[in-house]
């Protein structure tokens, strides 16, 4: 005759035999370590894309520099670097940063990316 005492030998409680829950309960757990590990990789990924420095090591006035010091700012190329002394000899100096956006291959994401690198204009 078999024990009371035995939990896999009790009746099922709620319809789940012992076994069944803790099977149960053991999928739940890993259920949501997978889940919380998805989502802090996943939060740490969106910041890891948003970073922007704290402060660069160098600062550049877009008003006064030359080509060769506009392309020392990282996503700046040659290219564009001409193209911003350029657009500042034949428009005259930018009044603000913001106006960078008139540069033929400047949009709102390079300026963002370019804006801890510029000294802000008054």
């Amino acid at each position: 005759m078999p024990s009371q005492n035995n939990p896999l030998d009790r009746p099922p409680r709620y319809g789940w035999r012992f076994g069944q829950q803790h099977q149960l309960a053991v999928f739940w757990i890993a259920a949501a370590a997978i889940v919380s590990v998805a989502f802090a990789s996943a939060r740490l990924s969106i910041k890891s894309n948003s970073v922007r420095p704290a402060q660069s090591a160098f600062i550049v006035d877009i008003n006064s520099a030359s080509a060769g010091e506009l392309v020392a700012i990282p996503s700046v190329g040659p290219s564009l670097a001409t193209a911003i002394v350029d657009h500042r000899k034949e428009h005259g100096p930018f009044e603000s940063l913001q106006s960078l956006t008139e540069v033929p291959g400047i949009g709102e994401m390079t300026l963002d990316r370019l804006h801890p690198y510029l000294r802000p204009i008054p």
